[in-house]
């Protein structure tokens, strides 16, 4: 008997999480340092990927490094759910980029 491959309906989505009441915590090897998010935020960004993509698309905002970046998801219990400081989405910007070339 092998492990079977994962189908798609067995992955965890953003939505889903954000519906359990779940929280999504990024930490970084390389420098660190510990963020947490709402899983809503991260779907507005990323659109709704399962949570197992989300440690792929985050990187670290200290450091600039994707590959040292964790992410875990979690129900916060008791104290910690009030000590908790989240990273709120205020905006997306879209940054345009002029390219020249020489003829």
């Amino acid at each position: 008997m092998g492990s079977r491959r994962p189908k798609i309906s067995d992955f965890y989505y953003l939505s889903q999480a954000h519906n359990a009441g779940q929280v999504a915590k990024v930490w970084c090897s390389c420098c660190r340092t510990t963020r947490f998010y709402r899983p809503y935020d991260l779907k507005e960004v990323f659109g709704d990927i399962p949570t197992t993509m989300v440690r792929e698309k985050m990187r670290c905002e200290q450091c600039k490094q994707r590959y040292y970046t964790n992410v875990d998801f979690f129900i916060p219990r008791g104290e910690e759910a009030l000590s908790i400081k989240f990273r709120r989405l205020v905006t997306i910007k879209y940054e345009r980029r002029v390219i020249w070339q020489d003829e």
